[in-house]
């Protein structure tokens, strides 16, 4: 894998690492603090995790594409 899908891999693990933190405080906060809902900016992180999934996704196709290509 090139340098290129090796970064757009890395800023996609990121990113999904991200939503998912931000789906667990998602279901946790009203857990943990007597039914509050979550601040609006978890709402908001929550789709990177499918977002960084999708990049990674294409990231690591792309490295492959490319590398059967230097073949």
């Amino acid at each position: 894998m090139g340098k290129w899908e090796s970064v757009v891999v890395t800023v996609a693990a990121i990113l999904f690492g991200i939503g998912l933190i931000a789906l667990a405080a998602l279901f946790l906060t009203p857990l943990l603090d007597h039914g509050v809902t979550a601040p609006t900016w978890v709402y908001a992180l929550t789709p990177l995790a499918p977002v960084g999934f999708i990049a990674g996704v294409v990231g690591v196709v792309l490295g492959n594409i490319a590398g059967d290509k230097d073949d």
